[in-house]
């Protein structure tokens, strides 16, 4: 009877909610290693390519950029010989393995979407981010097919290879986010024309859809 007691109590506990801090920890952990990891090798190979392009070859930003390069591999290795999903105490199985690789494609995905902000051009002067002024056509249509193909696939590949309590979580976040746009957009909309609030800006929404959305889903992990 002692024993059916103990194993209930186990089994209760193994189902109770996480911790704030213990489940930024878990999700966090890893794929912030992860995420130095591949600043370093991206950002060494980005330097490297801007290095051999110049007229004159500078020894010392070479050297720089293999340093870049030579310490983010090893990084990302220890990073995924430490939780192959990139979370802390996932198990070693075939799921967790694609949840890291889907996390490594993310990480990459939100490299190659901000590549063209920092590199500069001859009058090293970089491309603001935030703003809505112009941009060279070229990045228009390199970050337009960039988000056209992987977004899709991102999506596309984080659900077919999450459970049914990640899917959960994760439409509970996508409905408070859809919510929380189809109250502010046309509220922000109302008092532009009334002369209350400046003019909506579409990636202003976007921003903060995106982080209400992650906000509900990081509460509903902890709820």
């Amino acid at each position: 009877m002692e024993a059916l007691i103990m194993n209930d109590k186990t089994e209760h506990d193994a189902d109770a909610p996480l911790g704030l801090l213990t489940m930024l920890k878990q999700q966090l952990g890893t794929a912030m290693i992860a995420g130095a990891g591949i600043g370093l090798l991206y950002g060494g190979l980005v330097g490297l390519g801007v290095v051999l392009l110049r007229e004159t070859l500078s020894i010392p930003a070479l050297l720089v950029c293999l340093v870049c390069i030579g310490g983010g591999v090893p990084i990302l290795v220890y990073a995924y010989r430490r939780s192959p999903s990139l979370r802390d105490g996932d198990p070693d199985t075939p799921r967790a393995r694609r949840m890291g690789k889907l996390m490594f494609f993310l990480m990459t995905f939100v490299v190659v979407i901000m590549l063209p902000f920092v590199i500069r051009g001859d009058s090293l002067e970089g491309i603001e981010f935030w703003s809505n002024g112009p941009i060279p056509q070229w990045i228009a249509l390199f970050l337009g097919a960039v988000w056209l193909i992987g977004m899709p696939a991102l999506v596309y590949f984080n659900r077919v290879n999450m459970d049914e309590l990640e899917r959960g979580e994760m439409e509970f976040g996508e409905t408070i986010g859809f919510q929380f746009f189809g109250l502010g957009a046309p509220l922000w909309w109302i008092a532009h024309r009334g002369g209350f609030a400046p003019e909506p800006d579409l990636m202003i929404m976007f921003v903060a859809t995106v982080a209400v959305s992650v906000a509900a889903n990081m509460y509903r992990k902890v709820s």
